[in-house]
């Protein structure tokens, strides 16, 4: 590594495990993982004020419906800012559905950011201008369900230019500046992939072993699938810090143990950390394994 390595940028992951009516019958607001969503950021604030995104899918949405969405931000309260916008959406809603949040299926519908699968990040500029094309995260778009992926984390890659390189790929002017679009285009190449070799049997464990091989520097990344999947993954020498708790209502994944802890409610020792080289895999169904 060239330079010193510094524990910079926050990721926060959620995975409801329950339908939105079960939030709404036990805790009184269909809007229980965009809270905790914004909590588990705020949290974790000091890990970054340069900017801060989100991204949301949606499962089981009909067929042309989007079910990805991203919204980033730069201003000096960026996580306000951005679940600013989110209530702004409700809001307007609401003024011609004044009942709509005890209708879980209707926010579902309307509202962008209410989607099942959920990861924040807080940007901590180690790379690039400090503008809002560089806030994390970033997509990536197809017509394949599983080949859409929202992709966030905390992590220097020393060799950026060789990841390109690899992938066929001459980065333009914003990519050469972002480790994380190498790690993107890395990942996504992978994910294709594996769709076109076995569609009816995807192995996202064997996406992320072929792609991390290949990723020189220290890192703790979430990604969201279109096909409902999602994952946290830490670097094989654990220089990034890496965090989960799973129940039977969700699953977290963040950056700092105490964010959980507190956010949640929970002991010490129900927050795990995830150990160096492993990832948090997590099915459209909500069972999970650690690969």
């Amino acid at each position: 590594m060239s330079d010193a390595i510094k524990h910079e940028c926050g990721l926060a992951l959620i995975r409801l495990r329950k339908p939105f009516s079960y939030y709404q019958q036990k805790y009184g607001t269909v809007l229980y993982g965009l809270n905790k969503l914004y909590l588990l950021m705020e949290k974790q604030h000091n890990r970054g004020q340069d900017g801060a995104g989100i991204a949301t899918i949606k499962l089981d949405t009909p067929p042309g419906t989007p079910f990805m969405h991203r919204i980033r931000s730069i201003v000096p309260q960026a996580i306000a800012d951005l679940f600013h916008q989110v209530a702004g959406e409700i809001a307007e809603l609401e003024k011609y559905q004044p009942d709509v949040r005890q209708s879980p299926e209707i926010m579902k519908g309307h509202i962008r950011f209410l989607g099942e699968l959920l990861i924040g990040h807080l940007r901590y500029g180690t790379q690039g201008r400090n503008n809002v094309e560089f806030c994390h995260p970033f997509i990536k778009r197809d017509s394949v369900p599983v080949r859409n992926l929202a992709l966030a984390g905390n992590f220097n890659l020393v060799n950026t230019e060789e990841l390109f390189d690899l992938v066929n790929i001459t980065p333009g002017v914003f990519q050469k500046q972002s480790d994380l679009a190498a790690m993107m285009e890395v990942i996504h190449k992978f994910l294709v992939q594996e769709d076109e070799r076995r569609p009816q049997d995807f192995n996202l464990a064997d996406v992320l072993r072929k792609a991390a091989r290949l990723f020189d520097g220290g890192y703790h990344v979430g990604g969201l699938l279109g096909n409902g999947d999602s994952f946290i993954m830490r670097d094989p020498h654990g220089i990034r810090p890496s965090y989960y708790y799973i129940n039977d209502e969700l699953i977290v994944g963040a950056s700092e143990r105490a964010a959980i802890r507190t956010t949640f409610n929970v002991g010490e020792n129900e927050v795990k950390e995830l150990m160096p080289g492993q990832a948090l895999i997590i099915k459209k169904d909500a069972g999970y394994s650690i690969e």
